[in-house]
């Protein structure tokens, strides 16, 4: 990674990556890429998953820090 931007009123980070590309004849291809994530707070993205058809919605706080969240497509 070689640099990151946040975009708060978007909640969207962006990575900047480079990498190297390898041809079928051998040469070598520096490659930049721009890697787009969306962030969104638990109680906005499990409001999306409901309005997907989720339902059974579970929220789960990990020993990690990371938030868990699931739900179900069956009836």
């Amino acid at each position: 990674m070689t640099r990151e931007d946040w975009n708060g009123k978007d909640s969207e980070s962006i990575m900047k990556l480079r990498g190297e590309r390898f041809s079928l004849k051998g040469q070598v291809e520096s490659v930049d890429i721009d890697w787009f994530r969306k962030v969104w707070d638990v109680d906005r993205f499990c409001g999306l998953l409901a309005d997907s058809g989720f339902h059974r919605l579970a929220v789960e706080p990990l020993e990690n820090g990371v938030i868990q969240v699931s739900g179900d497509v069956a009836g």
